[in-house]
């Protein structure tokens, strides 16, 4: 039975190619009606019907099953597929500047802290008797304050972010609103109430009031 083979790739490698070329080579192509269509891993072969004079100019031309795999290993050009383009990262968003100044922040504050709301006015007077011995807010040397984390026994500069949402945040090197950071709840200029992020760390320190303490005499 004579007929004509047409390569198909879908997948695969070179090695699945000579590997079915070897196989024809063995002579086990087995029988084929025209339109049968032979699948395996990676190549899909069809046969269809020629006349015994299409097939004889044929076989001068494609002299032996090395031609065959040669065209068989052509196929794999044709159904390589370009690989996907890495997607790009959406640019960071814009820094926002914070609507208070560091400046504002620099000096000597009373420190408390609640956990309750209502003790908010309690807390408040607390905090005001603390300028006896005041937490200082230093200025740092990059337009910063200084100031702690939590949980960190060694002040460091920190930076005071804005946000597009007109929160205000104090925190180290990073996007507003990060882990480390603190919420500035509310400024006047006379008092500074602020609450970490970090879920641990506020159910910890509660929500802190800062009163700034009369100039020293």
């Amino acid at each position: 039975m004579l007929i004509h083979l047409e390569c198909f790739v879908r997948s695969g490698t070179a090695d699945m190619l000579n590997d079915h070329a070897r196989s024809m080579q063995r002579g086990v192509i087995g029988e084929f009606y025209q339109g049968e269509v032979m699948q395996k891993p990676g190549i899909q072969l069809r046969a269809r019907w020629i006349d015994h004079a299409d097939f004889a100019r044929k076989t001068r031309v494609l002299a032996g099953v090395g031609v065959l795999a040669a065209v068989l290993g052509a196929c794999t050009t044709f159904g390589t597929q370009p690989a996907p383009m890495a997607e790009r990262e959406p640019p960071p968003p814009p820094e926002v500047p914070s609507t208070i100044r560091a400046a504002e922040l620099v000096g000597r504050w009373g420190l408390a802290s609640y956990t309750n709301p209502n003790d908010r006015a309690r807390t408040e007077a607390a905090a005001k008797n603390q300028c006896r011995n005041p937490y200082l807010i230093g200025e740092g040397a990059n337009g910063g304050v200084v100031m702690h984390l939590a949980d960190e026994a060694t002040p460091q500069e920190l930076r005071l972010k804005g946000s597009v949402s007109g929160k205000n945040y104090i925190g180290p090197e990073g996007p507003a609103g990060g882990d480390k950071d603190r919420e500035i709840l509310s400024f006047d200029g006379r008092t500074l109430t602020t609450r970490f992020i970090d879920k641990d760390a506020a159910s910890r320190y509660g929500t802190m009031i800062y009163v700034r303490c009369a100039p020293r005499p």
